[in-house]
C-alpha cells in the first residue's frame, strides 16, 4: 500500500458554497419543478431551476445529525440541482476523489469541529480545517471502485423497493379507495362514505387487541436485545439501521412480530410517520415514542398496514399536546374507522402483496448486510489490513 498523507480539507477539493442560494418554503412553493432542491440531509423539494450541474459533494453544514452523525453528513449529488445554505458544496480539485472524500467523512468524528449544542454546525471555516489522510489517486480509484459497488447496490435496492412501494399503494387505492374493480356493483351508505355491499366497518380497536406504546429502554451495548425508536420508521419501512441494543425487562407482546404497523406517537415533524416491520425477529422491541398496531387475524396482515400508510396525515392531525409536547394518544388510534372488505377479497390482496414484501424485506436485510460491510471495509482500508492491489 502507498503511503497516505495528511491534508487539510480545504487542499483536496473545492469549496462551492458562494454558488448556494436559500429559497424560502413559499419561494419554493412558487417555482415548483423538476430539479431536486437540497438542503443539510438530502433532498427537501423540487423547483424550476438549478445552480449545480454535475458530480459535488454536499457536507451538512447545520442540525442535530451534525454532531450525533446518526445518519450520513455527507452525500454525493449528480445532474442538474439547487443546494441551499445549509449543505456545504465540495467540488474536486484534482487531488482526492469526491467519493472517497465523503466516505472518509461519513466514518469519521467530526463532533471536534462543530460549534453549538442547541443548534450544531459546522462551518466553513472549521469544515476546511478537518485534517484527513488520503492515499496516491491510483489507490483512491482502487478503494473507490469496491466500496462504491457496494453502494450502488444499495442504490438499486431502494430504486426496486421504491417501485414496488408504489405498486402496492397504487393496488390498495384502486381496490379500497377508489373501489375501481367494483364500480358496477351496488353501493350503500357507511360511516365513511359509500362503499360496495356487503363491505362493513369497523373500529381498529375491533380488529387489533393490541394497540400500545412502547417501553422505557435502558441501553447497553452488550446485549443482543434491540430496540426501535422513530428514526427507524422511514419511507413506509421499519429498519433496523439505527436500532440500539438494551436491556430486556421481559419477553413480552411489546416485542414487535412481522407484518406489526409501527406509528411515530410523540414530537413535531416525524409524528404520524408509519412504517411496516417485514423482518421476522425475536429480539426487537418499541420504546415509548412508538405505537405497535397488530391485526388479530392474519388475513388482515397487509390490508390493516396498507390502511395506515395511506391515512399518515391523518394520523398526524390525531396529536394533542403543545408545541413540543404533542403525541398521538392511544384511544385515538383504536377509534380509527376502516373499511373491512369481504374475506375472499382480502385473500385475493394478500397473495399479490406478500411476495412485493418480502422482496422489499430482502433487498432491505440485503442492503444493510452491504452497508455493514462497506463501513467495515473503509478503516481496514485506510489502515492498511486490506491493501488492494
Amino acid at each position: 500500500m502507498g503511503e497516505w498523507k495528511e491534508y487539510k480539507l480545504e487542499e483536496l477539493c473545492e469549496i462551492l458554497d458562494y454558488k448556494r442560494i436559500p429559497l424560502s418554503s413559499g419561494q419554493r412553493q412558487k417555482r415548483k419543478g423538476a430539479y431536486p432542491y437540497y438542503g443539510a440531509q438530502g433532498i427537501i423539494d423540487y423547483v424550476d431551476d438549478y445552480l449545480f450541474d454535475g458530480v459535488y459533494l454536499l457536507v451538512a453544514e447545520d442540525g442535530n445529525n451534525v454532531l450525533t452523525q446518526k445518519e450520513n453528513i455527507a452525500i454525493i449529488a449528480t445532474g442538474k440541482y439547487w443546494v441551499n445554505n445549509h449543505a456545504h458544496v465540495l467540488g474536486y480539485n484534482g487531488k482526492c476523489d469526491l467519493y472517497l472524500l465523503g466516505y472518509i467523512l461519513n466514518s469519521m468524528d467530526i463532533s471536534g469541529y462543530v460549534t453549538g449544542s442547541a443548534q450544531p454546525k459546522l462551518n466553513q471555516a472549521n469544515l476546511v480545517n478537518i485534517e484527513i489522510k488520503i492515499p496516491t489517486l491510483e489507490e483512491q480509484n482502487r478503494i473507490v471502485s469496491i466500496l462504491k459497488s457496494l453502494d450502488d447496490k444499495i442504490e438499486n435496492n431502494r430504486r426496486i423497493n421504491e417501485n414496488l412501494e408504489q405498486q402496492a399503494q397504487a393496488l390498495f387505492k384502486s381496490w379500497f379507495v377508489d373501489f375501481e374493480p367494483f364500480k358496477d356493483e351496488k353501493f350503500v351508505e357507511s360511516e365513511l362514505g359509500l362503499i360496495p355491499d356487503g363491505w362493513r366497518v369497523g373500529t381498529l380497536d375491533e380488529i387489533c387487541s393490541f394497540i400500545s406504546r412502547g417501553l422505557t429502554p435502558k441501553y447497553d451495548d452488550s446485549t443482543n436485545e434491540f430496540i426501535l425508536g422513530q428514526t427507524c420508521v422511514r419511507n413506509n419501512i421499519v429498519t433496523l439501521t439505527n436500532a440500539r441494543k438494551h436491556l430486556p425487562k421481559s419477553k413480552t407482546e411489546k416485542w414487535v412480530n412481522q407484518w406489526d404497523v409501527l406509528i411515530n406517537s410523540t414530537g413535531i415533524g416525524s409524528l404520524g410517520r408509519v412504517g411496516v416491520v417485514y423482518f421476522d425477529k425475536d429480539n426487537v422491541a418499541i420504546d415509548s415514542h412508538l405505537t405497535v398496531v397488530r391485526v388479530d387475524d392474519p388475513i388482515l396482515r397487509h390490508y390493516v398496514g396498507r390502511n395506515l400508510l395511506s391515512r399518515q396525515i391523518e394520523i398526524e392531525n390525531m396529536a394533542v399536546g403543545s408545541t413540543g409536547q404533542t403525541e398521538l394518544p392511544r384511544d385515538s388510534v383504536k377509534a380509527m374507522l376502516i373499511i373491512l372488505p369481504p374475506i375472499d377479497l382480502l385473500e385475493k390482496f394478500n397473495s399479490i402483496i406478500e411476495p412485493m414484501a418480502l422482496k422489499m424485506y430482502r433487498n432491505i436485510d440485503e442492503s444493510e448486510r452491504l452497508s455493514q460491510l462497506r463501513d467495515t471495509l473503509l478503516p481496514k482500508l485506510m489502515s492498511g489490513e486490506i491493501v488492494i492491489e
